[in-house]
């Protein structure tokens, strides 16, 4: 039911969702913090493992126990922040959501009876938990990891220019071979999915409306009409099935082709770069890390971008509610 939700373009209406979250600002503030904390953490991994390749493993033991150490407190400082992040983004998701459920029902309650009559009271009701839960996976989880991608997408992009502006203008000009499969494949597969749900809905549509004559059916001795009809509905469901299968297995196919080559292009001169010595082997490991880390932080942020929409088609419906 919550997919079937309507999404909004418009995200302004989210604004409510700012408003009830508002009183607790303390709250917020203290997940901003540890936020910050962890995505600053996270991005330093890439120079502890520098250090790792180019210091760990020296014959220095001192400059060994050093990195080791630092290791250790990147990965308190991720481990802690970590979890300050998780329970105040989910007490704060938790506390607006009462509130906000509070507020709904105290409005419904007042409504008059012809208010009744015009709309469904399952329809209201549904605004009181589905639109309230898909708002709730905002305010919790969706809000702090869309943050959180684009704080290490920002460092992850920063960090690459810093360690090889070279590599960096490499990773920028195979980007339009990412982002082509993606429009192209993306497309075609979305178009796809709505004739695969189509054909699916008129294969459930076909068969309730021969259970439900039933008996009109047996006495008209249909029973084999009706059967192959329904065997027709479920061969094209299955061909509409197929080719979105194919097509997503092409997209598949481009993308992991895409950055896959990518990354090894970028190795391959990487290792002429630290064979010339213009380059360490830590910071082409730096390098690698950080190309993974932006990628998997934008390809995270696309996802984020559907569940905002549909937590602002869930806004406008309870701001419909609670102004009526």
């Amino acid at each position: 039911e919550k997919e079937e939700r309507t999404k909004s373009k418009n995200l302004s209406s989210l604004k409510l969702l700012f408003d009830f979250a508002l009183p607790y600002w303390v709250i917020m503030l203290g997940a901003f913090i540890a936020l910050v904390a962890a995505a600053l953490g996270t991005l330093s991994i890439g120079r502890v493992i520098q250090l790792f390749i180019d210091r760990g493993f020296s014959s220095n033991s001192d400059g060994m126990t050093q990195v080791f150490l630092l290791s250790y407190l990147v990965v308190a400082v991720i481990a802690g922040a970590t979890f300050a992040r998780y329970y105040l983004v989910m007490w704060l998701g938790e506390r607006v959501i009462a509130d906000l459920r509070n507020a709904i029902y105290k409005r419904i309650i007042t409504l008059s009876p012809a208010y009744f009559e015009v709309n469904k009271t399952g329809e209201i009701l549904s605004r009181l938990t589905v639109d309230t839960t898909l708002i709730q996976g905002l305010v919790g989880a969706g809000a702090s990891v869309a943050l959180r991608n684009i704080l290490l997408l920002i460092g992850g992009l920063c960090m690459l220019i810093f360690t090889s502006l070279k590599l960096s203008a490499l990773i920028i000009l195979t980007i339009p071979l990412i982002v082509l499969p993606l429009i192209i494949f993306g497309r075609r597969v979305k178009e796809l999915s709505r004739k695969t749900q189509a054909a699916l809905a008129d294969v459930t549509s076909g068969a309730n409306e021969s259970l439900n004559e039933i008996r009109t059916v047996q006495a008209y001795s249909q029973e084999e009409n009706e059967t192959t009809r329904f065997k027709e509905k479920i061969n094209h469901s299955l061909t509409s099935a197929i080719s979105q299968i194919k097509a997503r297995g092409w997209l598949t196919f481009a993308i992991i082709g895409a950055v896959l080559g990518s990354i090894v292009s970028v190795l391959w001169i990487g290792a002429i770069d630290v064979r010339s010595g213009s380059m360490s082997g830590g910071d082409l490991a730096a390098f690698v890390v950080y190309s993974l880390m932006t990628a998997g932080a934008l390809a995270s942020l696309s996802e984020v971008y559907g569940d905002l929409q549909r937590a602002a088609g869930a806004a406008e419906r309870i701001q419909d509610l609670l102004f009526a």
